[in-house]
C-alpha cells in the first residue's frame, strides 16, 4: 500500500470515528469501536483515552483531533436552545392568558 493509501485509509477511519463520537456525545465508547469495526477499521478503544508512557503522553483521538470541544460546543448549544426555548414558551403562555 502506498503512503498515499495509507493517508486516505487514516482520513476515512479519523472521520467515522469523529462522526461516532459525536453522534453519541463522546459517551458509549464499547459502542463505537463496534461500529468502527463493522465498517471495517482496524480500531480499538484506547484510540479514544490520553495514554501516559515514560516518554510522554499520547493524546487520545478526541484530544489530539478536537472532538471533545466539539461535543462541549454542542452541549452548551442545545443547552443554550433549551433556555430560549422556556422562555418563549413562557411569554407564549402569558400571552396566551385571558386577562
Amino acid at each position: 500500500m502506498s503512503e498515499d493509501q495509507t493517508g486516505e485509509n487514516l482520513t476515512g477511519m479519523v472521520a467515522d470515528a469523529r462522526e461516532l463520537y459525536l453522534k453519541y456525545g463522546g459517551q458509549q465508547h464499547s459502542r463505537i469501536v463496534r461500529e468502527m469495526q463493522e465498517r471495517g477499521w482496524p480500531f480499538y478503544r484506547n484510540m479514544l483515552y490520553s495514554r501516559k508512557r515514560a516518554s510522554g503522553t499520547i493524546e487520545g483521538w478526541p484530544e489530539m483531533y478536537g472532538w471533545r470541544e466539539m461535543v462541549a460546543k454542542e452541549k452548551a448549544s442545545r443547552k443554550d436552545k433549551a433556555v430560549v426555548d422556556e422562555k418563549t414558551l413562557a411569554i407564549e403562555m402569558a400571552r396566551a392568558k385571558p386577562g
